[in-house]
């Protein structure tokens, strides 16, 4: 037994077995005692750092070192994790120097000796270059003694972060909130670091109040609603922001202009009607669950578009526009029944501003599977499907429908009459199946449209002809008449 100033030293040799030390391990290390403490005494011999409890003895374990064969094994503090309390520092720090392996756990003492000094007096001065790099640990891992990172590191980084997003944007150091539950509190929160994820509709109306008078978030922004009034955003934020509307149905929606081409909105609805886009630009959005679609203009770049889900779900669409431009697109049409006033691409992959995408899209094999669709008007699908199918198995109703100029396979089963088909000059297709209506068929219909189109062409340029000839007799008729008069 050592006796210092502060408090005691004691040595628990192998093969020994002593109450007081597992008793102390007990209360101050449960997750050693629990572990292998016992097995450990068998084969190892401890040093134990004792300072005074309340009745002035020495049982409040304080340090732990343990020894194997003379040399040092492990140093474990009574803090947090089992980390070295500041004030233990310089007692371990004596005690090591009696080791013949205390080098390496000098290199430990003197990294907490640097936390310690910046932890002192960060909060008084502005942190180095060199001190800065060393708290994010830029060119190495801070090295201690518990059995995970010291928490003040956290601690002086998350503060100096405070202090200068508040000197940056000009708050008070009250206004800066460490997280979303600073913003159920009496102050005023116009600022908050990191993430921020809320089910509003769990919050009154002075919460929600409170998230639109936030002017920054230096992080991400998630939320989560079944009221469209409920989208409440702030004014800045620093990562991505993320709005998932459920409802049953979704009408007369004015998506936010605030997400941009790095945010996300989600629909999780039976119904969507009247959706207005008023940004250029969304990077994602996903429709789940999806029944009926109505009035959608998306716009015109988005990074990711799903509409429908895993089940299929999506049975009606009624004037969608899709965008120019996209990164990805996942689109389940297997379960629309009626389609209308829907204009597809030309070609997805020239809607692709990801090269690695294009090329996945360059053919289609699936994408055009509309197994149910039974009703079909206004509808133009895309000008070509290069090596794919186009699958309309149950159409039975068909207007204004503008086939693919060029199809490698192509499905009409129930549809009885071309009537309400436009077919493009120069259609191709190389595989037709249907119960009532040929090939043939599609290709005399082909050249009846082209005929229509000649014949109104002809008879624009006719119209065009009388007209120009009125005009030229008029204006003869102006300079005879003004010649007589002037006689």
């Amino acid at each position: 037994m050592e006796k210092n100033n502060e408090g005691i030293w004691v040595k628990y040799n192998k093969d020994s077995d002593s109450t007081q030390f597992f008793k102390s391990l007990k209360v101050k290390a449960p997750t050693l005692y629990c572990n292998n403490a016992k097995t450990l005494l068998r084969v190892e011999d401890f040093y134990a750092y004792y300072t005074k409890d309340s009745n002035g003895e020495y049982t409040d374990l304080r340090i732990l070192i343990r020894v194997d064969d003379g040399n040092i094994r492990e140093i474990l503090g009574m803090g947090i994790a089992q980390n070295l309390e500041p004030e233990m520092l310089d007692v371990v720090k004596e005690k090591i120097e009696e080791f013949p392996n205390k080098d390496r756990y000098l290199e430990k003492v003197a990294d907490m000796e640097m936390l310690n000094k910046l932890y002192n007096e960060y909060k008084d001065r502005n942190l180095t270059f060199d001190e800065m790099s060393f708290l994010c640990e830029i060119d190495r891992k801070i090295d201690g003694f518990g059995y995970s990172e010291d928490p003040r590191i956290d601690e002086i980084i998350r503060e100096i972060e405070k202090r200068d997003l508040a000197k940056n944007y000009g708050f008070s150091l009250d206004e800066v909130g460490q997280n979303s539950s600073d913003l159920f509190g009496d102050k005023k929160i116009s600022c908050i670091m990191g993430n921020v994820g809320l089910d509003v509709d769990n919050y009154n109306d002075d919460i929600l109040d409170k998230i639109r008078s936030l002017k920054y978030v230096d992080g991400s922004f998630f939320i989560t609603t079944k009221n469209p009034d409920h989208i409440v955003l702030p004014e800045n934020v620093r990562g991505n922001i993320s709005v998932t509307l459920t409802a049953e149905k979704v009408k007369d929606l004015e998506v936010p202009e605030k997400l941009g081409e790095k945010d996300s909105l989600i629909l999780e609805c039976e119904d969507a009607e009247n959706i207005k886009f008023k940004q250029y630009e969304l990077g994602k959005l996903i429709i789940r669950g999806i029944k009926r679609l109505k009035n959608v203009v998306l716009p015109e770049e988005v990074g990711n578009i799903k509409l429908g889900s895993i089940f299929g779900s999506l049975e009606e669409i009624d004037n969608l526009v899709f965008p120019q431009y996209v990164s990805h697109i996942d689109i389940d049409l297997s379960s629309i029944k009626v389609l209308k006033n829907v204009a597809f691409p030309d070609d997805f992959s020239e809607m692709a501003v990801e090269e690695e995408w294009r090329n996945r899209y360059t053919t289609f094999e699936y994408n055009y599977n509309f197994k149910k669709l039974e009703v079909a008007e206004n509808v133009t699908f895309p000008c070509v499907i290069n090596n794919g199918c186009l699958a309309l198995p149950k159409l039975k109703v068909a207007k204004n429908v503008t086939l693919p100029s060029k199809v490698n396979s192509l499905i009409l089963g129930e549809l009885e009459s071309v009537d309400g088909l436009i077919v493009p000059e120069g259609f191709e297709c190389k595989h037709l199946e249907s119960k009532y209506i040929s090939l043939d068929d599609l290709l005399e219909k082909s050249l009846e449209s082209n005929s229509v189109d000649t014949i109104g062409k002809q008879k624009g340029f006719s119209n065009l002809f009388i007209l120009a000839t009125i005009v030229t007799i008029v204006c003869i008729g102006i300079i005879v008449l003004g010649v007589f008069l002037n006689i």
